[in-house]
This record gives structure tokens, C-alpha cells and sequence, in this order.
């Protein structure tokens, strides 16, 4: 190549190529124009199939996370339905426990009294519509079985009540209903119920001699 090089410089009268020569002057050229076409190739950027490749690529890529996408989602519904099926089934057992619940409650608050407290009339209170002295009998102990029961003489019980409203409130202790649950079925505050229950077992109790 070199020998070539000078031979073209010596000038165009001494220059006589010969055939192995003009080849390998071809061929340089040849070479040349391969690197610079390669070079400007590179320059304009990806061919139109290696673009298509990368088109492609990136195609199944994104039907790759569509589907995985689908099946998260499929997962999320089959979770949701067994997530509401659950609720479901543990609202049905609350309800059936608080109706079993409410209606036993129901039978413990039965008063052993011989007339039923009646609901009370809009604008008045539950108590206005409680019994008479006389439809309530609130149970009493006999001498005998106070003195069975306390082991001694029989306690002085206390007065009968004058007052319907005392009565029922009376019968509904003697039934084993506590305060809260006698002050929920006459319509008066807790307070009050054991405030009347503390006067009665006061009365109720001897009184001291000197």
C-alpha cells in the first residue's frame, strides 16, 4: 500500500500501475467506502429491523404486564368475595347471638308480679300506667321461713307500700331483677330505683334496743 502511496506521487508520467496494483488500490477504496458508509449508518441511528426488534420487545413486554396486571386483579376479586362472604357469615352469627341474647334477657326480666307493667302512653311516663296496690302482691316471707332462713327470729318486714309505683318496684326486686333492670322497665333513673331498695331494706331491718 505504501509502494502504491508513492508511486501516485511521483507524478502522473512515471506512474504506470499494473494490474496487482490497480486491485489493491480497488480494494482500499472499497475498504474506505465500507467504514465511512458503516459510520454514517451509525450516525443516522438503528436500522429499520433492529427498530422492529425493539418494537417488538417492548410489545411483549407490555402484554407481559397486562397479564400479570389480569391476574393480580382476578386475585383481588376472588379475595374480595371470600372477604364479603366472611363478613357475611359473622354478621349472620352477631345477629343470631343478640337475638338469643335479647331473648333471654327478655325471660330473666318476666316480673313474678300477677299484672304486666303496660308500655306508657305518649306524653306521659311508664310509670302512669303501672297497676294499682291492689292488682300487685309483692311476695313476703312467713315468720317461719325468715327464721329457717337467718338462722334466728324472724326480721320485722317492711311496711306494705301505699304507693303503686313503690309496689312494682318491690315486686319486680322480690323477682331478682336488679336496679338497672327495674329502672328499665319503670322508666326511672338507677338511682332512684336503688335509693327506694336501700329505704326498704332499711325499714326492714330491726331496730337496735338499748
Amino acid at each position: 500500500m505504501l509502494g502504491a502511496i508513492s508511486i501516485l506521487a511521483a507524478g502522473p508520467t512515471a506512474f504506470e500501475p499494473s494490474p496487482r496494483q490497480v486491485l489493491m488500490l480497488a480494494g482500499l477504496l472499497g475498504v474506505l467506502g465500507l467504514l465511512m458508509w458503516r459510520a454514517r449508518r451509525r450516525d443516522e441511528g438503528p436500522s429499520p429491523r433492529q427498530y422492529r426488534r425493539e418494537i417488538d420487545a417492548a410489545t411483549r413486554d407490555e402484554q407481559q404486564v397486562r397479564d400479570e396486571l389480569k391476574d393480580i386483579m382476578r386475585e383481588l376479586d376472588a379475595l374480595s368475595i371470600r372477604i364479603a362472604r366472611q363478613v357475611d357469615d359473622a354478621l349472620t352469627r352477631l345477629q343470631q347471638a343478640t337475638a338469643e341474647a335479647d331473648r333471654r334477657i327478655a325471660q330473666l326480666s318476666q316480673p313474678t308480679a300477677t299484672s304486666r307493667v303496660e308500655p306508657a302512653p305518649p306524653g306521659g311516663s311508664a310509670l302512669d300506667a303501672l297497676p294499682s296496690v291492689s292488682s300487685v302482691t309483692a311476695p313476703s316471707l312467713t315468720s317461719s321461713s325468715a327464721e329457717a332462713a337467718t338462722g334466728g327470729p324472724p326480721r320485722a318486714l317492711a311496711p306494705a307500700p301505699t304507693d303503686a309505683r313503690l309496689a312494682v318496684v318491690y315486686a319486680l326486686a322480690d323477682a331478682g331483677l336488679s336496679a338497672t333492670d327495674i329502672a328499665r322497665q319503670t322508666g326511672r333513673q338507677a338511682g332512684e330505683i336503688e335509693l327506694i331498695l336501700n329505704l326498704r331494706r332499711a325499714a326492714a331491718e330491726p331496730r337496735s334496743t338499748e
